[in-house]
């Protein structure tokens, strides 16, 4: 008997804009039940935000410990919260699958005695959540693979993989904090994914200190100013852009300080140029990664908050012309809960004992079930 299992997925990201919820239904052969589309979207107030944002630079032990503390105070509430207002039977959910917030995606390599240390560091308190949702916790999803010499990222195409299989070469482009890519080709074995750059994370440092606002709302902001190529230039110098898949990297390397430098060092003042400029860079290097990496690319489906950024999207556009531009509605799926949804089948692969076919995506020497779990 084909049975239908059902998970929570739960994802924030580098954006630090708030909690996507997602009710993942699953087959027992893995097929997705999509008659259902529980998602919801639970933003994170201003105090959160800004506790978020400066752990990378203001952090002492305790302070790490009450952040992860509260961070998953808030995810257990908005579980709840999801599970009242879709007025879901708690008894019929098997656990959630957590990501966590990434405070620290360490794959350059930290050196102790001259041993190098890779690893991923999310804020999650997976017993607390478990224990205020009577609901069992999947989490630490990305270690297992770092353990096996991948890099732990990106994750999001193992789901990729499995619902958007196409008979044409098609790439899947999520514009979240970080831009990343999952290339789906007609052999399996060409299949790759990877991070690109920045996404929104600069984007939106420039509007929370140049212009008081938290993003640029379709890119009008950024349409206002003009390219600035002495910063454009510097920016496109970047090693990491060069960098041959599977690659990942984080708010390490686009950090607010490193913008600061390179905006110091163009002697840009306009904040509609910079900003104007930051914004086509995303868009370059996702277009710069299709062109060198990916150049047999027919088609692309595009998600995440920069999916809603005009300018960025009409960037894309005008740099690959002869490329097809398909949309989420005719999958059926909400696109900004395609990497909550993502996280419920991972969870979904863990309680099963499943493990996925992923290496290629990470760099790893081989696939693991990923993920650890806990019960309240």
């Amino acid at each position: 008997m084909n049975r239908k299992q059902k998970f929570i997925g739960i994802m924030t990201g580098t954006s630090l804009d708030g909690i996507d919820i997602s009710l993942g239904e699953f087959w027992d052969n893995g097929s997705p039940d999509y008659s259902n589309p529980y998602n919801l979207y639970i933003p994170f107030d201003k105090d959160i935000k800004e506790l978020l944002s400066t752990l990378n630079y203001d952090l002492t032990l305790q302070k790490y410990g009450g952040v992860q503390t509260y961070y998953s105070e808030l995810i257990a509430d908005a579980i709840n919260v999801f599970i009242e207002t879709f007025n879901i039977n708690p008894v019929e959910v098997i656990a959630a699958g957590i990501h966590g917030q990434t405070v620290w995606h360490e794959i350059e390599g930290y050196k102790i005695n001259h041993k190098i240390m890779m690893f991923s560091l999310q804020l999650i308190n997976a017993p607390l959540i478990a224990n205020r949702t009577s609901l069992p916790v999947i989490f630490d999803f990305r270690n297992a693979d770092i353990a096996n010499g991948g890099e732990g990222a990106p994750l999001v195409p193992i789901f990729d993989s499995v619902f958007f299989e196409s008979n044409q070469e098609r790439a899947l482009i999520n514009i979240g904090g970080i831009s990343n890519i999952t290339y789906l080709s007609k052999s399996i074995e060409k299949s790759i994914a990877f991070d690109c750059g920045p996404g929104n994370t600069w984007i939106d440092i420039i509007m929370q200190d140049y212009f008081g606002e938290s993003f640029d709302f379709d890119g009008k902001s950024a349409s206002i100013g003009k390219i600035n190529e002495e910063l454009l230039n510097n920016l496109q110098k970047l090693p990491f852009l060069k960098q041959v898949p599977p690659k990942s990297t984080g708010k390490e390397l686009f950090s607010k300080d490193v913008l600061f430098k390179f905006i110091a060092q163009s002697e840009i003042e306009e904040k509609y140029d910079i900003l104007a400029t930051i914004s086509y860079f995303t868009a370059f290097c996702i277009n710069d990664s299709i062109k060198r990496f990916i150049p047999d690319t027919e088609e692309i489906l595009i998600s995440g908050g920069g999916a809603k950024n005009s300018f960025i999207v009409n960037c894309i556009k005008d740099e690959l012309p002869n490329i097809k531009i398909l949309d989420f509605k005719d999958f059926n799926l909400d696109p900004d809960f395609k990497e909550s949804l993502a996280f419920a089948y991972l969870a979904y692969l863990n309680y099963n004992n499943i493990i996925p076919e992923f290496k290629h995506f990470t760099g790893a020497y081989k696939n693991s079930v990923l993920g650890s779990i806990v019960y309240p």
